[in-house]
């Protein structure tokens, strides 16, 4: 799933080869009341709740899921009933305090991974989850 139009753009040509992938883009609705807002600035008055919603439409248990977009707290969530027994969620800026209260919530193992990133001036961390009792990849 994806929200960023440009995004899925760029992306539609590089997944085209792989056939077991899919790119669902879903943009968020302009509201004087979103369900599930964004906490980055300059989202206010965007309804992501049929983005975080979309994993539920299209169903099944995933082996990966990356949660790298906008509403991030709500996405885990969703996708948390749809994770394989031993599947992992790659969580990606998971040191961001906003997102640390969704982690920390989700019932999930965490393992984090800090280093540089090429669009960043500054350290982040992406964090591995798994469920409890899954073997360690």
């Amino acid at each position: 799933m994806e929200h960023h139009a440009g995004f899925v753009a760029r992306m539609r040509p590089e997944f085209a080869a792989h056939p077991h992938v899919m790119l669902h883009e879903v943009e968020a609705r302009w509201s004087t009341r979103p369900g599930v807002p964004s906490g980055k600035a300059g989202h206010a008055g965007l309804d992501f709740a049929d983005y975080v919603t979309a994993i539920d439409r299209v169903g099944g248990r995933f082996d990966l899921i990356v949660i790298d977009g906008r509403a991030r707290e709500a996405c885990l969530q969703a996708a948390i009933p749809h994770l394989a027994a031993d599947g992992l969620v790659v969580y990606d800026n998971s040191g961001r305090q906003r997102y640390r209260r969704a982690i920390e919530g989700s019932g999930l193992l965490e393992r984090r991974f800090a280093g540089l990133t090429p669009t960043l001036p500054y350290p982040e961390q992406t964090s591995l989850l798994t469920r409890p009792g899954t073997a360690a990849r």
